[in-house]
């Protein structure tokens, strides 16, 4: 771990760009192939719901009006405009629902919203197979995974956050494999010139529309850095691991360089990536399902609650423990306020963050009885689980306990296909046209088949006016 010197340098960044060029769909057994149009599909619900929040609707205005050239859809609309502008607002689109999209444990990641939005806009407009989608989004997740799972924790301590950071590489390999680009050299400048362009500073991100711009510019910047290198443009090869502004040194003080390159070419990263039932950030996911199941389980009600002992990992005591949010994307994180609502409401979903919701009496009454804990037992286990304890004493002096490590949507308590697309219908329900919504989980069931993705792309834009 650490920063390596020069001559321990590691071809790290050639190895990886090895693997990418030599990808094909030959390679995915079909496990992989059932999970990245799972994965897809999950992402399509959550951006198109996200398409239509006021955030989203200002940015799309923005894009719209510089106009361009119509290149590739933009979700949940029925706009198209150039590639990079339209990953830039299907990336924001995706972290907008709120937070509903998948998530990588080791780094706190969501390969996801980097990954989709290059895949689809590139995808589009250059024409590709729904194999050549395929292969695009696994080769996505895996390089997010692998430089997510890296850096670690030790970057999101920092204060780099990988939807920013690690997602540019993911974006810009999909984008490159979508273009058609060969050689190692050329996903050698692929990588150097997605990881010059990698972002994901949280300083004005945590409680603030800026977090939704990080998935935007990952999107964005990726296909951008895949055009590039097209083009000719050339960057190195040293750009995850170089002593001197390699990104595995900035962002990071314990970079685990055997992580990165672990596997490489015998397993494939996607089936560690978890999804998600809970409108919130997954490191919350954990003591929702746990407050879920003493409410259920125990009958507990609202008015006989005396205080909630939240036991769990760092990040998640200190990071997520905020109480009385005011804005919807602080809500999303903050573990007093989401216990809360999920005992009031019994769920945690897209109307629990109302500003009637957030300014609730009863919601604030119940943050203040919560206690956050970083409890040793818990953080040992973290990041391979994300574990909460949750402890409620009612005022007839009973106390019940619920500990969670796998919640539901974790790679070890999957979502099964009939629960994924159940999440997508909810998701674009009003917003999508129900034929073409039917239409398209057919499509990304048979992924594979598509002689050309700008097909499921045009059934995406029937959407209501």
């Amino acid at each position: 771990m650490g920063t390596l010197t020069t001559a321990e340098l590691a071809p790290a960044t050639r190895l990886l760009a090895d693997w990418v060029n030599d990808l094909t769909y030959e390679d995915l057994p079909p496990e992989i192939v059932t999970l990245a149009k799972g994965m897809l599909l999950d992402y399509l619900g959550c951006a198109i719901a996200g398409s239509h929040r006021p955030h989203t609707r200002a940015a799309t205005a923005i894009e719209t009006e510089m106009g361009g050239v119509e290149q590739s859809t933009v979700l949940g609309t029925s706009h198209r405009l150039p590639m990079d502008r339209a990953a830039f607002l299907n990336g924001m689109f995706g972290s907008s629902t709120p937070q509903l999209d998948d998530v990588c444990k080791e780094s706190l990641g969501h390969p996801g919203v980097g990954t989709h939005p290059a895949v689809l806009a590139v995808g589009e407009a250059r024409g590709a197979t729904g194999r050549d989608a395929l292969v695009a989004i696994v080769a996505g997740y895996e390089l997010s995974w692998r430089v997510g799972a890296a850096v670690g924790l030790p970057a999101f301590d920092r204060g780099w956050h990988p939807r920013g950071g690690c997602n540019v590489f993911a974006a810009a390999v999909a984008a490159a494999k979508l273009l058609g680009l060969r050689g190692v050299d050329t996903y050698c400048a692929v990588l150097g010139l997605a990881g010059n362009q990698a972002s994901g500073l949280m300083a004005a991100c945590f409680w603030h529309d800026a977090w939704y711009t990080l998935s935007a510019h990952a999107s964005a910047n990726g296909v951008r850095a895949a055009l590039l290198a097209q083009s000719g443009f050339d960057a190195g090869c040293t750009i995850l691991e170089d002593p001197y502004g390699g990104y595995g040194n900035v962002v990071s003080d314990g970079t685990d360089w055997d992580r990165l390159l672990e596997g490489l070419g015998d397993r494939f990263e996607l089936p560690f990536t978890g999804l998600k039932p809970h409108a919130s950030s997954g490191a919350t996911h954990g003591a929702i399902d746990a407050v879920l199941a003493l409410r259920d389980r125990e009958g507990i009600t609202t008015d006989q609650v005396e205080a909630i002992e939240v036991r769990t990992y760092q990040v998640a005591a200190e990071t997520l423990g905020r109480r009385h949010p005011d804005r919807h994307v602080h809500a999303t994180m903050s573990v007093p306020y989401l216990v809360s609502r999920a005992l009031i409401d019994g769920r945690i979903w897209l109307d629990q963050f109302s500003d009637s919701k957030l300014a609730d009496s009863e919601v604030n009454r119940l943050q203040d009885l919560v206690t956050m804990i970083v409890d040793p037992e818990l953080d040992a286990m973290a990041p391979k689980y994300l574990p909460h304890e949750v402890t409620i004493r009612t005022t007839g002096g009973r106390e019940v306990s619920e500990r969670v490590l796998t919640p539901r949507g974790d790679p070890e308590n999957r979502m099964s296909q009939s629960e994924i697309e159940a999440k997508f219908h909810l998701l674009v329900e009003g917003i999508l046209d129900p034929d073409a919504a039917a239409e398209a989980v057919t499509l990304v069931g048979s992924l594979e088949l598509l002689d050309d993705l700008g097909s499921l792309l045009a059934t995406l834009r029937r959407v209501h006016s």
